[in-house]
């Protein structure tokens, strides 16, 4: 058996003005109109491997006219991912922004609240073959989700006017900070004519995870500085479970300094009763975590390959709502960003 020869490399360089990454109604669905892709390329170091989009023509490399071109960034999320997933669906499903209605509730949360993206973000099927048996995985020390500090420099000083209540830095550091919320997700299905997508699986990598993402939350949707409430109480949103008056813990939050760039960070309204999210989740209330893993765990992907049988592969590079990374001025940043593959077994 040959071990870990590096068989794969997709590498993406991205100019892009994401799109303003709260889960506000307006920036949920507005996105980037200047968002730039070029250098997307998917490379093989051998003969032994070849990829293709149509399953016909099989190149030992894809560029740019091979992969979608996504018009605008919009900060989507994978929550309520295990109902297709379950059902072992042939392509993601994203949500974006939520319903208004749901502020009248108050109760609960369902996936139907949430509306399906249909646009925002790269998602495109590939087949995958090689001349023998075996397993590729991601080459973590070869992947690299990198924010371009040179051209976001340059637009953290235009954007000075903008942001004045922002320091240089401060600006520079969110517009970094873009690829933090940064997901790359594979969704494996079967072999080319297998129906019943045996070797079905879902990845998503996290490359700068550090933390755990929930799916959930109280925001401040409108940036008025205030989380949003319905009946003098904050409101839930996202994945929830068990919201009830015995599961919901409330208590005083400490007044802060709000900036308005991000839903995540805000303040409670006089009046309303603050929930307080860690004590209520101890208490029973149920928020879904994103099922990601970081970049560093990403070996632990394994892609069965048989020979000259051609493996179903659907890649989505998108951004996660969730992420408390996600701030407005993510959606002047640019990165980087290079996938490589390897086989780890080879027969």
């Amino acid at each position: 058996m040959k071990k870990a020869k590096n068989i794969a490399f997709l590498s993406v360089l991205v100019g892009l003005v994401a799109a303003t990454s709260t889960l506000s109604t307006i920036a949920w669905y507005t996105g980037s109109s200047h968002l730039q892709v070029s250098n997307f390329n998917i490379k093989f170091s051998n003969k032994e491997l070849e990829v293709s989009v149509d399953n016909i023509d099989y190149k030992d490399r894809l560029d740019n006219h091979d992969l979608p071109v996504v018009d605008k960034f919009i900060p989507v999320s994978s929550m309520f991912s295990s109902s297709w997933i379950d059902a072992k669906q042939e392509n993601p499903t994203f949500k974006k922004g939520f319903s208004q209605s749901y502020l009248e509730k108050q109760d609960y949360v369902l996936a139907s609240d949430y509306d399906d993206a249909s646009s925002g973000y790269m998602s495109k099927l590939i087949y995958l073959r090689c001349t023998s048996d075996g397993i590729a995985t991601i080459d973590t020390q070869k992947t690299t989700f990198l924010a371009l500090n040179k051209e976001n420099e340059q637009l953290a000083t235009k954007l000075a006017r903008k942001y004045p209540h922002l320091s240089h830095d401060e600006i520079l550091k969110n517009l970094n900070d873009v690829v933090k919320s940064l997901r790359l997700s594979l969704l494996v299905l079967g072999d080319e004519g297998d129906n019943d997508n045996l070797d079905y699986q879902y990845y998503i990598i996290d490359p700068y995870k550090e933390n755990v993402t929930y799916l959930g939350g109280i925001l401040d949707n409108d940036l008025d500085g205030f989380y949003d409430y319905y009946a003098s109480r904050e409101a839930l949103f996202g994945e929830i479970k068990n919201i009830s008056d015995t599961s919901l813990f409330y208590g005083m939050e400490e007044t802060k300094e709000v900036d308005k760039t991000s839903c995540f960070v805000a303040n409670t309204k006089e009046g309303i009763s603050h929930i307080d999210l860690p004590s209520s989740m101890e208490n029973g209330l149920v928020v879904q975590k994103e099922q990601s893993i970081a970049l560093k765990d990403a070996e632990a992907i394994k892609i069965n390959l048989s020979s000259y049988v051609p493996k179903r592969i659907v890649l989505s590079l998108y951004l996660e709502g969730w992420d408390k990374d996600n701030t407005n001025l993510n959606m002047y940043s640019h990165f980087a960003m290079d996938l490589a593959f390897k086989l780890v077994d080879q027969k």
